[in-house]
């Protein structure tokens, strides 16, 4: 095992004189297999998380309380929500940012980056074949692919009005004109 050490770095600040001691390791590669070996049902969690997360930030939100809460029990359920909260605050994808955060808080930056990387995976996969397969598609077949979806709409549009007059819900308020 070789150590590499690094002493004492004086911080001058206005309030005094802080000191920081700063100690990196190198370690042999079997230590940090070990290391990983401990986080591999974890990232495994993720994994399969991953490939069967649907629903946009709401239903990722209930998966992860399910999976990683109440279930593997990496964080509780306050953290979840103070995660999540503060993810929502952040500009991006606040799914990844929550998930990358129960990685960073359960194993470091390493583990962070792995989880989002796994995270990632299959959807980038997924989206990269898909746009390699229509490149391929001639352009008849491409067309023959989405000759349903019209019919769908043209049927999808009519059944949720049946179904919301079905439920009972009072009509919408009607939009108030000004008279001038």
């Amino acid at each position: 095992m070789i150590s590499q050490s690094i002493r004492c770095i004086n911080l001058n600040k206005p309030a005094g004189i802080y000191q920081i001691d700063f100690t990196f390791i190198v370690r042999n590669k079997s230590v940090y297999s070990l290391m990983l070996l401990r986080h591999i049902p974890f990232l495994k969690a993720v994994f399969l998380h991953s490939i069967t997360a649907f629903g946009g930030p709401q239903g990722h939100f209930g998966m992860m309380l399910k999976t990683f809460v109440h279930q593997r029990r990496d964080i509780t359920e306050q953290e979840l929500l103070e995660y999540n909260a503060f993810c929502q605050m952040l500009p991006g994808a606040s799914s990844t940012q929550t998930l990358t955060l129960i990685g960073y808080k359960r194993g470091g930056l390493g583990l962070a980056i792995l989880t989002l990387i796994i995270w990632i995976s299959p959807a980038c996969i997924l989206m990269s074949g898909l746009s390699f397969l229509l490149d391929y598609l001639d352009n008849r077949a491409y067309i023959n692919i989405f000759k349903f979806i019209q019919p769908m709409a043209v049927f999808a549009e009519p059944e949720a009005a049946i179904a919301w007059l079905d439920s009972g819900a009072p009509p919408p308020a009607p939009a108030e004109s000004s008279s001038a």
